[in-house]
């Protein structure tokens, strides 16, 4: 169950504001390199990112995500009275079916650290240990395995999806976000669609999960759409807050030793 609200909390902030992701857009969608201070122009130059809308905001962001390709993550999520820290990297994010992903997690003061490499998932709990292994391995292609709908729910590669649920969009214009001139924009997504666009939530009834029915998130955009900053009100669910940076570095992510690694089992 603790697995399973954290999973609730990643989804339900992080989809909202396209933390990540791939498009079906073609490449003439992508955001390219700009400048200034705002991360939309009224005048956009063939340079320049192209002018945001409720209607084109999903695959915007997530275009100028996929050509970046990786970014750095912290993010601290409040649950139930509990709070969730993730500090990772991921890369492939234009490929949600190959992205690649170093996560490592605070869970109500439990531990835990996840790599996921051509979706196969290696987590590392003591809670999931078992015959003296320290990694279980996870098939995230496997529909019926709990943690791999886990994996779908927060992989960063399929957030876009989320986001046909929106129904209001503000640009609240420039604002520096950690040294990064950013441009901030309000986001308000239907709880019920967004939650249908998942098979791990589809047909459950959101008050089932304590969420209300518009969940609204503010998010800054750094001069190529790409997000830098993400903060959504969960209701009485709690909340979401996420950084992100280092856009384009390298993420190499190994697997680990298979001595080391066991099959999970419920």
């Amino acid at each position: 169950m603790k697995m399973r609200r954290f999973a609730v909390s990643v989804l339900a902030a992080a989809v909202i504001a396209g933390a990540a992701g791939c498009s079906d857009s073609s490449p003439d969608s992508e955001a390219g390199s700009g400048s200034g201070s705002g991360g939309a122009s009224t005048s956009p130059t063939p340079d320049a990112p192209a002018t945001l809308t409720k209607d084109n905001f999903a695959q915007e962001v997530a275009a100028a995500q996929a050509k970046a390709n990786s970014a750095h993550v912290d993010a601290t999520i409040e649950s139930q009275g509990q709070e969730f820290n993730i500090v990772g990297d991921a890369a492939g994010l234009g490929t949600p079916d190959d992205v690649q992903m170093q996560v490592t997690a605070d869970i109500g003061g439990q531990s835990l650290e996840m790599r996921a490499i051509d979706k196969v998932i290696f987590i590392k709990s003591p809670q999931l240990a078992q015959n003296g292994k320290q990694w279980v391995k996870i098939d995230g292609s496997d529909p019926n395995n709990p943690l791999s709908q886990i994996f779908d729910a927060a992989n960063p590669g399929n957030f876009t999806a989320y986001l046909e649920g929106a129904t209001a969009f503000e640009d609240k214009g420039a604002e520096t976000v950690d040294g990064v001139e950013t441009r901030h924009y309000t986001l308000t997504v239907d709880t019920a669609d967004m939650l249908q666009a998942n098979p791990m939530f589809k047909g459950q009834d959101v008050s089932s999960l304590g969420l209300p029915k518009e969940l609204t998130s503010e998010v800054n955009l750094d001069s190529e759409n790409r997000p830098v900053r993400i903060q959504t009100d969960l209701g009485t669910s709690g909340s979401f807050e996420a950084t992100f940076s280092d856009y384009g570095e390298e993420v190499s992510v190994e697997a680990p030793d298979p001595s080391t690694v066991g099959e999970f089992s419920l």
